[in-house]
């Protein structure tokens, strides 16, 4: 029993290893947090447009207030100004999209609150030099002066929380260059506080549901000698169930970003190395032997840290960078907090019956590799 019990922990502390080594990998391997949809880009805040300065110029904001996207239909060369009045973006017609690398903007622009360290490079005052970062006449960035620049909310948004309210009117300064001549225009909008929704409705109901299968599974199936299949099975079943959510989730965090190829692929990686490891924790678990049910805990923790800590701010959060229904969305996040309801509960069933089962009858993990024969 000793043997057995000692083995089984070594089993667990492997995988619980495993699962942390991935999440921490895939932590190191993050987008920005605005730049590649799912939770970090859910938010309470919507920037909207109002004026865009000029036909053909086509302004979407992503993410509530995360990516401010243009696309330049004008035929004329277009230069959006940094934040310093010096050139930052320019929109040339058959040519692409250029990135002045001496704008302080280039580099303040790659993190929401603009902490950063400038290179020496950056110059607001220096002579532009432009590097191509797109084709077409397309292209999305991250503007500070269409959100608020605080993770602390302002004084009415903390007072008020749950009413909708006018945060502060802004503009973007854009040069139009036509027939020699220069003249500036505003993009216009303003930002709004939308109020948070509740989070708890999607995960109760499906935390009720999950459990209710795991009970009957405790109720109508017994153990076959060492090993309770039936039991673990059907949440096994709901598990997968649950990544195929967040595969479906990753998809659509793809579709409906902007973002770079480099950060989709990153992204994507991500995903399926997650999936690939529950898949393997799901694959042992599926026996039914006492170890099973540690690879099981290993598969709840896994989707809780790479996938629900990654995403749970759409819970609550009013907008949503999706292509989905925001109540699909919501629900299927909500699913990788649920899941982990039958988890502890077969787990600590199974526990029980292990406890009993291990004094009664001494076993091996060896022996456990032997099918037992299928009768009760």
């Amino acid at each position: 029993m000793r043997r057995a019990r000692a083995h089984a922990t070594r089993l667990f502390r492997r995988a619980l290893a495993v699962v942390v080594l991935v999440a921490g990998l895939l932590g190191l391997s993050a987008t920005p947090a605005f730049a590649h949809g799912g939770g970090p880009d859910a938010t309470n805040y919507l920037s909207t447009i109002l004026d865009p300065g000029l036909p053909g110029l086509q302004w979407t904001m992503y993410g509530g207030d995360s990516l401010l996207e243009l696309t330049n239909t004008t035929g004329q060369q277009i230069t959006v100004e940094g934040y310093d009045q010096e050139p930052y973006l320019r929109f040339t017609p058959q040519e692409g999209v250029f990135e002045n690398i001496h704008s302080p903007a280039a580099y303040y622009n790659n993190t929401r609150y603009a902490n950063v360290e400038l290179p020496p490079e950056a110059d607001a005052t220096a002579e532009p030099e432009w590097r191509k970062v797109a084709s077409g006449d397309m292209y999305a960035w991250h503007d500070h002066r269409a959100h608020w620049m605080s993770p602390v909310p302002p004084s009415p948004v903390f007072n008020n929380p749950d009413d909708d309210q006018l945060i502060f009117d802004w503009f973007i300064p854009v040069y139009v260059e036509s027939e020699g001549t220069t003249h500036i225009v505003r993009v216009v909008g303003e930002l709004w506080w939308i109020a948070p929704v509740a989070w708890w409705p999607p995960v109760l109901v499906l935390s009720l549901a999950f459990l209710a299968v795991a009970v009957v599974a405790m109720l109508r199936t017994r153990p076959v000698g060492a090993r309770w299949p039936d039991l673990i099975r059907p949440v096994v079943v709901m598990v997968l169930g649950v990544i195929v959510l967040n595969i479906v989730q990753t998809v659509d965090d793809v579709i409906a970003s902007p973002a770079a190829m480099s950060q989709n692929v990153s992204l994507i990686a991500g995903t399926s190395v997650a999936s690939l490891l529950v898949l393997a924790l799901c694959w042992h678990a599926w026996k039914g032997a006492y170890t099973g049910f540690f690879a099981l805990t290993g598969a709840g923790f896994a989707i809780f840290v790479i996938f629900a800590s990654d995403h749970g701010t759409e819970l609550s959060a009013s907008q949503l960078l999706t292509v989905l229904p925001e109540w699909i969305r919501r629900w299927s996040v909500a699913a990788n907090f649920a899941i982990l309801v039958p988890i502890v509960a077969v787990c600590i069933r199974a526990g029980l019956f292990y406890r009993c089962y291990l004094k009664e009858h001494p076993i091996t993990f060896k022996q456990q590799a032997t099918p037992e024969p299928a009768t009760r």
